[in-house]
């Protein structure tokens, strides 16, 4: 792995642990979205904002199956050199 590969993985880590953040962040609003959502007559709320908070849930893990798997990469390279 030369030095433009791992700055190349470093910012893509990053660019993944920001987005997690930002994933984590956004599912929160929507939980308590959801939660008003269950309070009102509107089914369509409910349907809308129940499905909102799915997709965020997925997205939140597959980006941390995304860092696992980039961190499990990492240390095997690691291994290698030493």
């Amino acid at each position: 792995m030369n030095s433009d590969d791992l700055a190349g993985a470093t910012r893509a880590a990053k660019a993944t642990e920001a987005l997690l953040r930002d994933a984590r962040s956004a599912l929160r609003r929507v939980e308590k979205l959801t939660d008003a959502a269950q309070a009102t007559d509107d089914a369509g709320a409910h349907h809308l904002a129940g499905a909102a908070q799915r997709v965020l849930e997925q997205l939140a893990n597959h980006l941390v199956l995304a860092k696992q798997k980039r961190n499990r990469a990492d240390q095997r390279a690691v291994r290698r050199v030493r």
